[in-house]
């Protein structure tokens, strides 16, 4: 047999393709039927309103104070209400560090700076705990918020102190507010004397 006939089969045979049939080799299928009904101590969860349980908290009784000077202003008439959204920040920020919110909720509301400083001054607290518990003992009472003062350098930033009362003893937080698209954004947090600053 010639070369050029042995390239001729050869070229034919790469020319046609050689299926065979594969072996299934999946086990069955199977389905799980989902409950009915939920047990009796088991609450359903709530879907109707998903923004209930991640928001800020609505503080209520506390003093709000805008201070006011000849190079001060007033908010952009775009955003929200900046005393409102300082409170809800201030309480929520008390709680998170209490212990009673998780510091990812804040997300929306602080810079990944904050948000880290908050989440390290945390875990200093729980490590801080007494020796053979394993997590912080769980705060007595939840935090109140007594005051809120503000003031504005520009239209797009407010300054804020707030006067919380946590776990028996008055704290005091100061933290910036910076307009981000249509709402505020906490961009630099300095809390009490023993925690860092941001």
């Amino acid at each position: 047999m010639s070369a050029d006939t042995v390239d001729q089969i050869l070229e034919h045979q790469a020319l046609r393709p050689h299926v065979r049939a594969v072996h299934d080799g999946r086990p069955p299928g199977q389905t799980w039927a989902r409950a009915e009904s939920t047990s009796v101590g088991q609450p359903a969860l709530l879907f109707s309103e998903p923004g209930a349980a991640l928001g800020p908290p609505q503080p209520s009784q506390h003093r709000v104070h805008v201070v006011r000077s000849p190079w001060s202003t007033g908010p952009a008439k775009t955003l929200p209400d900046a005393r409102a959204w300082s409170a809800s920040l201030a309480l929520a920020v008390a709680e998170a560090l209490q212990g009673r919110r998780p510091v990812g909720q804040l997300s929306r509301w602080v810079d990944e700076r904050v948000l880290a400083t908050l989440t390290i001054t945390r875990r200093q607290r729980r490590q801080s705990a007494p020796a053979g518990s394993r997590v912080a003992p769980a705060p007595s009472r939840p935090a109140v918020l007594r005051s809120v003062h503000l003031q504005f350098p520009s239209t797009e930033a407010v300054e804020v102190s707030a006067h919380v009362h946590v776990d028996g003893r008055s704290t005091a937080f100061a933290f910036r507010l910076d307009a981000w698209y249509d709402r505020w954004l906490c961009t630099a947090l300095e809390l009490g004397p023993r925690d860092r600053a941001v």
